[in-house]
C-alpha cells in the first residue's frame, strides 16, 4: 500500500511538472501571491534586473528603478447559470521610475499590469484599447500584429500626461499619484510612451515604457512641448523623428522579452 502511495505521488509530482512548472513550483494560492505582491512591491523599494511578477520574472532595463506603486487582487471567473468561482486567479500593476543622474526629476517610467498566476479557463481577454485603431492626436504610431479574440499582440508610442487628480482615475491610478507624493516628484509629468498589450486566452499582461523628455540629455533643441503637438497633422522633423524612434525601440526590446513571460 504504501508503495502504491508513492508511486501515486511521484505521478502526480511529474505530471505536476509537466504541465504547470511555474504554479507547481510555487504551490501559492492567488490569495498568497496578492498578499505577497502587495507586501513586496511597495512605494520607494528598489528594484534592478529583473522583477519579481509573482510567477513570472520579467527582464528589467539597466539601472535601478524605484516602485512608484503596486497593486495586487484576486479575480473571479463567472460561470454560465450563476455563480463564481473564487480566487480563481490573481491581477496586479506596479509602476516604477528611473530618477536623472543628478536625482532631480524622473527620467523613465515603466509599468505592468498582467495576470501574476497562471491563467485558467478557457475564455479570452477584453480587446485592449491598443488593438482599436487610435486616432487620438497623441498617438504617434500603432501596430497591431494580431488582434484576434483568443490572442492579441499590439503596440501604440503616444503622449501620456500623469496628473495628480483626475475625477475618473483608476484605482491604481489614484495609488501611484500617491506614490508620487511621497517620493516628492511634482505632477503633472508629461512621456512619450512606448506601450504593449499581449494576450493569449487569459493570460494577458501590459507594459508601458516612458522617456520624461524634459530630463532627457538628447532631447531636439526646437522642441518646446510636447503635448501641445498635433503629431497626426503635424510633420516631426528628423530630431523629433529620431527621440521617438528610441523610445519606440526601447519599448519594442521589452516587448520582445515579455513575449516570454507571458508564453506568447
Amino acid at each position: 500500500m504504501q508503495s502504491m502511495k508513492s508511486s501515486k505521488r511521484a505521478f502526480l509530482i511529474m505530471a505536476c511538472v509537466m504541465t504547470m512548472p511555474a504554479f507547481c513550483g510555487s504551490f501559492q494560492t492567488p490569495k498568497q501571491l496578492v498578499d505577497e505582491f502587495n507586501q513586496r512591491l511597495q512605494t520607494g523599494v528598489e528594484v534592478s534586473d529583473q522583477l519579481w511578477f509573482g510567477e513570472k520574472t520579467l527582464p528589467l532595463p539597466p539601472g535601478k528603478w524605484v516602485v512608484v506603486a503596486g497593486d495586487a487582487e484576486t479575480t473571479n471567473t463567472t460561470i454560465q447559470g450563476g455563480g463564481t468561482l473564487y480566487d480563481s486567479g490573481a491581477y496586479a500593476s506596479v509602476s516604477l521610475i528611473q530618477w536623472n543622474p543628478e536625482h532631480t526629476t524622473v527620467s523613465e517610467r515603466l509599468s505592468f499590469a498582467g495576470q501574476i498566476t497562471p491563467a485558467k479557463g478557457s475564455g479570452w481577454y477584453d480587446k485592449s484599447a491598443l488593438c482599436k485603431p487610435l486616432k487620438y492626436s497623441s498617438v504617434f504610431k500603432q501596430d497591431i500584429r494580431n488582434n484576434w479574440e483568443d490572442k492579441q499582440d499590439c503596440s501604440a508610442t503616444y503622449i501620456d500626461t500623469l496628473r495628480a487628480d483626475e475625477a475618473d482615475a483608476s484605482r491604481f491610478a489614484k495609488k501611484e499619484a500617491a506614490g508620487y507624493q511621497q517620493l516628492g516628484v511634482p505632477l503633472p509629468l508629461i512621456f512619450i510612451v512606448h506601450g504593449t498589450f499581449m494576450s493569449k486566452y487569459m493570460n494577458a499582461m501590459s507594459i508601458h515604457y516612458g522617456l520624461n523628455m524634459d530630463a532627457a540629455s538628447d532631447k531636439p533643441k526646437e522642441l518646446a512641448y510636447w503635448s501641445d503637438m498635433d503629431w497626426n497633422n503635424k510633420s516631426l522633423d528628423d530630431g523629433q523623428q529620431a527621440f521617438v524612434g528610441k523610445v519606440t525601440s526601447l519599448g519594442d526590446v521589452l516587448r520582445t522579452q515579455l513575449k516570454t513571460a507571458i508564453g506568447f
